[in-house]
């Protein structure tokens, strides 16, 4: 299936054209598809395209459409949909050929690429086949902001790829065809000069001179009447060229290996880092400033506050932030500051850890120390130095241990005195940090803590991580939003009379306003740079190049040589440079670098960095990306490989260098080493998992594969074995109940569970240590999503390797795992017994059992499941005393998971033994355990108990609508199989208690017709004695009441199930008696 975007949107399926259907449809594709491979948070997809605020109808509007969307996009072939879903919204699974945005960026690039490599044809063969692609406006036929922001980046890359073009034409002397066929795109764009620069070249070339004057004096009029400017330098040595008659313009055949340096098309801005505040004033923002400090009041009063500030890059995110810090520091504030960076090459919660570090340095070590005691001791892990704590788990109850830890301390900490928490630039933060940022702000409430966070503008870049950060952050009522726009003239005026030392009229500041979008840096840069050039009075304030690039470069242009080779390098070794490092990559000592770094300085490039001597920073983000671009992409490759091999040398195989060697060596490409790229990945994935990051540890697994394919060779294949079983690992540990059962992960989990290994007697340990996580991890994944032949294939296996190696955790889980599929198949007295042999199991062999590898605490949840068993069969007093081993064991345990999970089976055995009350409390404290740990799908499951109860006891209408709320909840987030047999027979009692007994009785039928199915039949017996209770109050015939009432007692006496057999037997009783 292929997707164009050049253009109208157009599907297609081999010959066959698709129609997504009505404008929404096409809205919600046009998302997934700017957004190709990502997932599209669903909280996007209704601010985008149904523009409001997510509410539940609007939430489960988004899920109609993509389910209509998804069968519209049904290949013909039979196989799946490429719309799948994925926390927290769907994704388009779709390869980069099949998308023609994609194609034509790939073949672009690498037209690019070849043209710096001197292979011009090629180049120019490669370009022709990307312009092919292009059909007209992208998306033209749908409206939203993120559409026609990715329309807008498109049109800029076709542009740049017509100009590249250009070039490449003038180089293979087409001076002719190009003349005219140039002519039109320039006219269409009389302020693009790289375009007239070429046709003017062509047209004297092709004779025709005084076409060619014509034509710049014509774009000189152009950019004085709509920007005030003159034509550029390049633009203007031309023109004196072509007067001239300059030899040089004429066209004389070369090798092709003279390279073109084209500019690459525009990239997305990004924002800079603070903390030392600068001596100018803070110049308007009245409104801005008002919110802030509305947002500290809060803070100072005792109440936990937030205040997130976005908008594009250098729009004065942190120049306010700096503003507000000040304030908070003068009520009495400790402030921190943390930052977040760009490229990928720090650890998961490098935010935190920094935060710590700070207030450390504020608070004293002891002090921090006494604070990460008790129920703040998981925090301890996110300190750096001595003080780092033991490694966190890997499931998601414990990566909310550790988020629980970090509010403990952060609100220990601040309860004694207030503190300031500044987090910039979020949208580069990884995604664990994001989650920990979230529950801060949900869980933490009367403590006298400011969150200032600072975000990209998400409409900056359609494939921006910002708008999910912004969406999750401000989702909390007591975070302030603020965003920042442009300064209005008066404060452009200001702010360049201030910095010029002179008077600016209000034309020349209107003009400026016009050019900058009142963006502060954008002003900044170009008042310093007319300063800077001594130009007169008039021209100062009028003369605007064409962009901020322009601006950069115009900059660089004053430096020499040697000093813009040794800012390229600075760049690619990252935001912060630390100068010894610099001097072994450029092979130079720090003296020799000495003069070009002040050069730098002087120049407005670097600052000394406030960590100390021998570091530098660059100003802005916006001014290393620059350099980056005008870096030719062979050189920064080599590059990388260069930094990666320095930061090896100096740090060696320290854990937290590894993300930073792994990016330097995949950012190397072909030059770099590959295999030394995948090692450090998994190295970054095996710390990230330690710091309970397993969102961070998989992408790190899959850039270790994605850097292997097509490599061959026993190093290799090992490096691929090792990615494979941490992945497996990772997905497996963490699909569990704390996640969606969704199609897509289950398929890339149980695609990595290979079963145990083939091997004799005496298999390699790493054999056992693979099979392990892949084994009780698919288990665990074929439960949730109750598909229980698919776990009774798995258990078989986990058996088989249990006996082989003589392994005491494989046999537990076993066990566990074996008993609760003869539960749910209604084997009872069978899984009674397997119950009954991991109990015992875990009293004589438990220290030779690896917990970590269970998403419960077997010594909870395998007595909890022996209660439920003993029971059903009618044993009720050894049911109630092995329920009480579970309680206990997990209050030992200190594991809220493992609690919630508890609390909900004994909420269901409560209801089975008619105790509503108990199944209520065990219910309702289970929801706002679920709840608490961020665990949707578990809340829904256990608002059905919860439901079921209030009904029993007497709330009916409200019961009702608890659990049908609670089923439509989960059919949301976890649509499947889940317990569906249990449940919709639930559903049925509450609806009869309701009097609605038709809707009770379809409901019952279909609870039995998913036993069948499913093969899940322990509540069988039950759903049997309600059809023959509702036969009876309809006044159907006692001989159907009675057949009703016969199947039942069959099923109940072939489960041994003697509970549901005696409440059968009265029922039959009362019968007879009637």
């Amino acid at each position: 299936m292929r997707f164009a975007i050049l253009g109208r949107l157009v599907v297609t399926d081999g010959d066959r054209e698709i129609d997504p259907g009505p404008p929404r449809n096409r809205a919600v594709l046009a998302h997934l598809l700017v957004e190709a491979d990502r997932v599209v948070d669903v909280d996007v997809l209704i601010d985008q395209v149904w523009r409001g605020a997510p509410t539940p109808g609007t939430t489960a509007s988004v899920h109609v459409t993509m389910s209509r969307l998804r069968k519209q996009l049904r290949p013909a072939d039979g196989s799946p949909s490429p719309i799948v879903t994925q926390a927290p919204g769907y994704r388009l699974a779709v390869a980069r050929d099949d998308v023609d945005a994609l194609r034509f960026t790939d073949l672009v690039d690498g037209a690019r690429t070849l043209a710096a490599e001197g292979a011009t044809e090629r180049a120019r063969h490669q370009l022709d086949e990307a312009l092919s692609l292009w059909r007209g406006q992208p998306l033209a036929d749908v409206r939203s902001e993120v559409v026609q922001a990715e329309a807008a980046r498109l049109s800029a890359h076709w542009l740049a790829a017509v100009e590249l073009g250009a070039e490449l034409d003038l180089l293979l002397g087409r001076h002719a065809e190009l003349a005219d066929r140039l002519a039109l795109v320039a006219a269409a764009h009389p302020l693009r000069e790289g375009l007239q620069g070429s046709l003017i070249t062509a047209l004297y070339r092709h004779g025709r001179q005084s076409e060619a004057l014509e034509l710049y004096e014509r774009t000189r009029r152009v950019l004085a009447e709509e920007l005030g400017v003159d034509p550029g330098p390049e633009l203007q040595r031309l023109y004196a060229r072509v007067l001239r008659h300059d030899p040089s313009l004429a066209w004389t055949p070369e090798p092709a290996a003279r390279p073109v340096v084209v500019d690459p098309a525009p990239a997305p801005a990004t924002a800079s880092g603070g903390g030392s505040r600068p001596a100018a004033p803070l110049v308007g923002r009245l409104p801005e400033r008002r919110r802030a400090a509305a947002a500290l009041d809060r803070a100072a009063s005792g109440e936990t506050a937030g205040l997130a500030l976005f908008g594009e890059s250098g729009i004065g995110k942190t120049r306010l932030t700096e503003e507000v810090a000040d304030l908070a520091a003068q009520r009495g504030f400790d402030v921190v500051w943390s930052r977040c960076q760009d490229g990928g090459g720090t650890p998961a919660f490098w935010p935190w850890s920094q935060a710590l570090e700070g207030l450390t340095a504020v608070r004293g070590r002891p002090r921090v120390a006494a604070a990460t005691e008790g129920r703040g001791r998981a925090a301890a892990a996110l300190l750096p130095g001595p003080d780092a704590g033991p490694a966190v788990g890997l499931a998601q109850h414990q990566r909310v241990v550790l988020f629980d830890a970090v509010a403990a301390v952060l609100s220990d900490l601040a309860r004694e005195r207030p503190v300031c928490l500044v987090l910039e630039d979020l949208q580069w933060a990884d995604a664990d940090s994001v989650d920990l940022l979230d529950y801060l702000l949900a869980a933490t409430h009367e403590v006298p803590l400011l969150v200032v966070v600072t975000v990209r503008d998400p409409d900056e870049s359609p494939l921006s991580e910002g708008r999910r950060v912004l969406a999750s952050v401000t989702r909390q009522a007591h975070v302030e939003r603020v965003q920042l726009s442009g300064l209005d003239p008066a404060a452009v005026q200001e702010i360049c009379a201030a910095r010029l030392g002179r008077p600016v009229t209000e034309e020349a500041a209107r003009r400026l306003h016009r050019r900058t979008s009142g963006n502060p840096f954008f002003l900044g840069e170009l008042v310093r740079l007319l300063a800077d050039e001594g130009i007169d009075r008039q021209r100062a304030v009028t003369e605007v190049p064409a962009s901020v690039q322009a601006v950069l470069e115009r900059r660089y242009r004053h430096l020499d040589s040697s000093t813009r080779e040794l800012l390229s390098a600075a760049a690619v070794v990252g935001r912060t440079v630390d100068v010894g490092v610099l001097g072994e990559v450029v092979e130079r000592s720090p003296l020799a670098l000495a003069d070009d770094l002040d050069r730098a300085v002087t120049a407005g490039v670097l600052v000394p960095h406030p960590d100390g001597p021998g570091t530098w920073s660059f100003t802005h983000a916006l001014v290393q990306e620059a350099l980056l671009a005008a870096t030719g992409p062979m050189r920064r490759a080599a590059l990388h490989a260069r930094v990666a091999e320095v930061l090896e040398r100096r740090l060696g195989d320290a854990p937290d260098a590894a993300p930073a060697l792994a990016y330097h060596h995949r950012s190397a490409g072909a030059v770099g080493d590959p295999e030394k790229a995948a090692r450090f990945s998994l190295v970054a994935a095996a710390s990230a998992r330690r710091r309970a990051a397993p969102r961070e540890a998989e992408r790190h697994c899959r850039d270790a594969l994605a850097v292997l394919v097509g490599r061959s060779g026993p190093g290799v294949a090992q490096l691929e074995r090792e990615a494979r079983r941490q992945l497996a690992g990772l997905l497996t540990m963490t699909l569990g109940y704390d996640t969606s059962a969704q199609a897509i992960h289950r398929t890339r989990t149980q695609g990595l569970v290979e079963g145990p290994p083939a091997a004799p007697d005496g298999a390699r340990d790493d054999d056992q240590a693979d099979a392990r996580p892949k084994m009780t991890g698919g288990v665990a994944v074929a439960l949730a999503a109750n598909d229980l032949p698919a776990a009774e294939l798995l258990v078989s296996e986990m058996e088989q390797a249990a006996e082989r190696w003589d392994d005491t955790t494989l046999r537990l889980s076993a066990d566990h795992a074996r008993g609760q599929v003869l539960v749910l198949r209604g084997r009872l007295r069978a899984g009674m017994d397997q119950f009954t042999a991991a109990v015992r199991l875990l009293d004589d062999d438990a220290g030779d059992v690896d917990f970590s590898l269970f998403i419960q605490n077997p010594r909870a949840s395998a007595p909890a499941w022996q209660a439920m068993a003993l029971s059903l069969l009618g044993d009720v007093g050894a049911g109630d005393a092995a329920a009480e081993r579970a309680f206990a064991a997990a209050r030992a345990a200190d594991d809220r998971y493992t609690t919630a999970m508890i609390h909900y089976l004994e909420s269901w055995r409560a209801l089975f033994l008619q105790r509503p009350e108990r199944s209520l409390v065990c219910a309702t404290t289970a929801v706002a355990m679920a709840e608490e740990l961020l665990l949707p799908k578990l809340a829904a499951l256990v608002r059905h108990p919860q439901g079921a109860a209030t009904a029993r006891l007497g709330q009916v209408e409200e019961g009702l609508a608890t659990i049908l709320d609670a089923h439509a909840t989960l059919q949301q987030v976890a649509p499947g199989d889940l317990l569906s047999h249990l449940l919709l027979g639930m559903i049925a009692e509450v609806e009869a208690l309701a009097g609605r007994d038709d809707d009770a009785d379809r409901t019952a039928l279909r609870a039995l017709s998913e036993g069948r199915r499913t093969g899940e039949r322990v509540y069988q017996p039950a759903v049997h004695l309600l059809r023959a209770q509702i036969a009876r109050r309809r006044g159907e015939p006692a001989a159907v009441v009675r057949e009703t009432l016969m199947a039942g007692l069959a099923v109940a006496a072939d489960q041994e199930a003697e509970l549901f057999a005696e409440r059968l037997r009265t029922e039959l009783a009362a019968l007879d008696d009637a």
